[in-house]
């Protein structure tokens, strides 16, 4: 499947469960803690030395935490500047062992209907590998967008979400394009 294959899906499932939501209450605004899995795919074209133009894949899984403030916007509309990070174990062309970090802080945009969303936001994403086969910890950061589905309780202040994002790194010596995918569940205060 290919990566626009994977975000046509998950918007056509997005516009689907908006459209069978049941009604209920309108969103909150507030801080809101989450906690989930996260999951990366890596492609890497190395840029400069002895093996300047080849590239390898790695991917990396493990636990997501973040944090949000969503403001309401008139209407059906909420904004929610956000950080997130992760704790994840490498595989693929990294050896066994490595770990990988990832960070995002962005803002997203969603668009409500009763108490189910769609939502699509923009950030700076970060991303650090190290291990003992590295020899030294290394990183990098871009600039990247995502898409979301998600759900707030009309009965409580939990919600829950998905999201899938696409970012591009710059290290030193390699290009590295990724796609991330988190599912979260998390608190709202009011």
């Amino acid at each position: 499947m290919t990566q626009r294959q994977l975000q046509a899906g998950c918007l056509a499932v997005a516009l689907l469960l908006l459209g069978a939501v049941p009604a209920g209450a309108a969103p909150r605004k507030g801080v809101g803690l989450f906690a989930g899995l996260a999951r990366h795919s890596a492609s890497a074209n190395l840029t400069s030395g002895a093996l300047a133009g080849q590239s390898s894949s790695y991917s990396s899984s493990g636990l997501s935490v973040g944090g949000e403030y969503q403001f309401l916007v008139p209407d059906d509309l909420t904004v929610a500047p956000f950080v997130m990070t992760t704790s994840e174990r490498t595989g693929g062309a990294l050896k066994s062992g490595q770990t990988a970090a990832h960070g995002i802080l962005g803002i997203e945009g969603r668009k409500w209907k009763n108490d189910a969303y769609v939502g699509a936001h923009v950030g700076l994403y970060w991303e650090g590998l190290s291990g003992s086969a590295l020899g030294t910890t290394m990183s990098a950061s871009g600039l990247g967008f995502g898409l979301a589905i998600g759900w707030e309780s009309p009965k409580s202040q939990l919600f829950a979400f998905a999201q899938l994002d696409q970012f591009k790194l710059a290290y030193a010596d390699a290009e590295v394009k990724e796609t991330g995918v988190r599912v979260q569940a998390g608190y709202r205060w009011k």
